[in-house]
């Protein structure tokens, strides 16, 4: 099956081919049909991001035998990157100068001061009432762990809920399934286009989709892009528990 993309602010457009197989075993043959085929820079790495050290060191071994066996090199694995697939995305990010600053901006310290900052300005709103309550208990340490903890939030939902925090970014209090939140429960989206006023690079990380930003970027090269991911599924679906699934890119 194949994903298109193709979010602003860049409109190019990138296709996906997304393999799924109860068993890595499956998928291992389709990562050396990629890698069997070397850039035309011989010096560019190849990249497949893993979600633990483990799978990397498991894929090395396998596809070292695998390659050997079809006559491809003579059996080692090298010049192949394993980032973490959130190290992926965030040094893709940094390769666009558009998005540099705003990748910083969501790092952790950057964005707990400026959460800080607009709970300062704002925490005798009527809006900030809940804010308020848990920092009047010890002004002292729950002024600074709200503002680390509410920070973590819009991080978390910058990953995982894009979508919500562009609507955000034009005046809606939506949650994530496009619901509106219930007034007395809308300070977080209040709260988060008062710390986007002082910071307007918070919105633009998260109008682009990472494999957009790739090509846009020109990451990779000619090399291979491989995203090796495993999903569980939940007890009462009928499936196992466990699903690998591959994306390649090249």
């Amino acid at each position: 099956m194949t994903s298109q993309s193709s979010w602003l602010p860049y409109r190019d457009t990138v296709t996906l081919s997304i393999h799924v197989a109860p068993h890595p075993d499956s998928l291992i043959a389709l990562v050396c049909d990629q890698l069997a085929d070397p850039p035309e820079d011989p010096f560019t790495p190849e990249l497949i991001a893993v979600p633990t050290r483990g799978i990397e060191r498991w894929i090395t071994q396998r596809t070292a035998t695998e390659l050997a066996a079809r006559g491809v090199g003579d059996g080692i694995c090298a010049n192949i990157g394993f980032p973490s697939p959130s190290r992926l995305v965030r040094d893709t990010l940094l390769a666009v100068p558009a998005l540099a600053a705003s990748v910083v901006a969501w790092d952790g310290p950057a964005l707990t001061g400026h959460v800080l900052a607009a709970i300062d300005s704002h925490i005798a709103e009527p809006w900030m009432r809940l804010i308020q309550r848990y920092i009047e208990a010890d002004h002292t340490s729950n002024r600074l762990t709200a503002a680390t903890k509410i920070a973590h939030l819009f991080s978390t939902y910058a990953r995982r809920r894009p979508h919500m925090i562009r609507a955000w970014s034009t005046g809606e209090n939506t949650g994530p399934g496009g619901e509106e939140i219930p007034e007395g429960d809308r300070w977080q989206p209040l709260l988060w286009r008062v710390g986007r006023e002082t910071n307007v690079r918070l919105t633009a990380v998260v109008l682009a989709s990472p494999f957009t930003v790739a090509r846009a970027s020109g990451a990779g090269g000619s090399a291979a892009l491989i995203v090796w991911a495993t999903i569980g599924s939940p007890a009462s679906v009928s499936l196992p528990t466990e699903t690998n699934a591959l994306a390649l890119e090249r």
